[in-house]
């Protein structure tokens, strides 16, 4: 299992968000591994309110960490974690 884990986890760091399971077995390490973590939804939701902050960067950087962090909340909801 410790090999599925790493390479799930490599595959989650490269931004799949899925992967296909031939062993019942694996399913739930899968799911588990691929599903948002409770910090990922929390740093999404900051960054969020930090982009939309009167403040806030409005530099390059804006567009693509808006849609990554609106993927995890997309994602996350999908998936009905929270």
């Amino acid at each position: 299992m410790r090999h599925l884990a790493r390479e799930t986890e490599t595959a989650k760091a490269a931004g799949m968000t899925g992967r296909l399971c031939l062993d019942v077995a694996h399913a739930k390490t899968i799911n588990t591994l691929l599903s948002p973590s409770s910090h990922e939804i929390d740093e999404a939701r900051r960054t969020l309110a930090r982009l939309d902050a009167p403040t806030g960067p409005y530099d390059g950087s804006a567009g693509p960490t808006r849609a990554r962090a609106e993927a995890v909340l997309d994602l996350a909801a999908k998936l009905a974690v929270r």
